[in-house]
């Protein structure tokens, strides 16, 4: 933290980015960064990086402005 820019030189897959400012709120989304390619967003306040794997973002219908929570593993919720 904070960390806001992704590399993908000498990856193999394609992953999906989601930007977050300090309270969880997403400020941006890439999906489908392919190896050799680098990404930053276009917004400033951003605290934490998410790599996820390719297509998580249409499949969870994330959006910018969006808040995410975190809870423990046993909480059933993802």
């Amino acid at each position: 933290r904070p960390c806001s820019a992704v590399h993908m030189w000498g990856m193999r897959i394609a992953i999906d980015i989601v930007w977050l400012d300090g309270t969880g709120r997403i400020l941006g989304l890439r999906a489908g960064l392919r190896p050799w390619q680098y990404a930053w967003p276009r917004v400033r306040g951003v605290r934490d990086t998410i790599e996820l794997a390719a297509g998580a973002i249409e499949r969870w219908q994330l959006l910018s402005g969006q808040r995410l929570e975190w809870r423990s593993a046993g909480s059933g919720v993802l």
